[in-house]
C-alpha cells in the first residue's frame, strides 16, 4: 500500500528536474512558508512543477482518504472520545485526527524523499526543521548525494503564528461544514480544515515566545555543511500580514564562512505593501 501511494504521488509530478538541488523549509506552522516559497521559486525562475514537493501533511491526507475509502476510518481512526463528541452534534473532521497517522505519514514521506534523492531530483522538503541533529543528518545525506541546499526559514512570535493557525483551521472548518470548495485545497470538503495540536506549538516555542526553536536549529544546520549555499530568513509580525525577507546569507568559502550576508530592510509603498531596499 505504501509503495502504491508513493507511485501515485510521483505520477502526479512527472516533470521534476534532476539538478540535485534541495530547498528545506523551516519554521512553525502558520508562519507563511508557502508564501515565502513562492517568492523563492520566482527568484530562481522556476515553478513547483520542477520540484518534488515533500510534506508529511500530504501523506496524512492520502492515508485519511484511503482509510475512508476502505472502511478502516470508522473502525481504527474514530476513538471513543470522538464518537462521544459527534453524538453531541459536533463534527470532527478527518484532519482533526491526523495525529493518529502522524508516524506512518512521516515514514512514507521519508521513503519518497530518499527515492527522490537517489534519482537526483530537485526536492522541496516542507517541515519545521526544529531538530538540529535530525536536520544535520539530512543535510549530510544530501551532501553525500552531491546536492546543493538552500534553507528558507520563516519565523515569528508565538501569538502571531498561533493566530494564523487558528484562523486557517476555522476558515477550513466553516468552509467544509457549509460545503464551500477551495481552489487551493481540493480535499477540503472531504477532510476539513488542518488542525495543529497545541502541544506542537508548545514544543516549538519552548525557549520563549518571540521566536521559535526553528531559528536556532536552522542556523545550526546551515553551518553544518558546505553543501548549504544559502539561507533566507523571513519574519511574520502580524496575523494578517505576509512574511518579509529580513536576512540572506549566500555562498560559502572552503573554510565554511559565508561569502556574503545581507540584511534586508523595507520601506512601504502607498498601497501598504513593503518593498526591499
Amino acid at each position: 500500500m505504501h509503495r502504491a501511494m508513493i507511485r501515485n504521488f510521483r505520477d502526479e509530478s512527472p516533470g521534476v528536474r534532476r539538478e540535485r538541488r534541495a530547498i528545506l523549509l523551516a519554521g512553525p506552522p502558520g508562519a507563511g512558508k508557502t508564501t515565502a516559497l513562492s517568492q523563492i521559486l520566482d527568484a530562481l525562475n522556476t515553478t513547483p512543477r520542477d520540484w518534488r514537493v515533500l510534506n508529511a501533511d500530504d501523506f496524512k491526507d492520502r492515508l485519511l482518504k484511503l482509510a475512508i475509502d476502505d472502511g478502516s476510518y470508522a473502525e481504527r481512526l474514530t476513538p471513543a472520545e470522538v464518537i462521544a463528541i459527534e453524538n453531541e452534534g459536533e463534527k470532527v473532521w478527518p484532519r482533526e485526527r491526523a495525529a493518529l497517522v502522524h508516524e506512518e505519514s512521516s515514514m512514507i514521506m521519508k521513503l519518497a524523499r530518499d527515492q527522490a534523492i537517489r534519482l537526483g531530483e530537485n526536492i522541496i522538503i516542507d517541515g519545521t526543521l526544529s531538530n538540529s541533529d535530525t536536520g544535520s543528518r539530512l543535510v549530510a545525506h544530501l551532501e553525500e548525494n552531491r546536492y546543493v541546499v538552500q534553507i528558507v526559514l520563516v519565523d515569528g512570535p508565538r501569538n502571531v503564528t498561533e493566530a494564523r493557525v487558528d484562523y486557517r483551521w476555522s476558515q477550513g472548518y466553516e468552509s467544509a461544514v457549509n460545503k464551500i470548495p477551495s481552489i487551493r485545497d481540493e480535499n477540503l470538503l472531504v477532510l476539513g480544515g488542518r488542525w495543529v495540536p497545541s502541544e506542537v506549538i508548545d514544543a516549538l516555542y519552548s525557549q520563549g515566545d518571540e521566536q521559535s526553536i526553528c531559528k536556532s536549529a536552522a542556523s545550526t544546520i546551515a553551518e553544518s555543511s558546505l553543501s548549504v549555499d544559502q539561507i533566507d530568513e523571513y519574519r511574520i509580525t502580524e496575523p494578517a500580514g505576509k512574511p518579509k525577507l529580513v536576512e540572506q546569507r549566500i555562498g560559502k568559502s572552503a573554510s565554511g564562512r559565508w561569502s556574503r550576508t545581507r540584511a534586508v530592510s523595507y520601506r512601504w509603498k502607498s498601497d501598504g505593501k513593503p518593498y526591499p531596499l
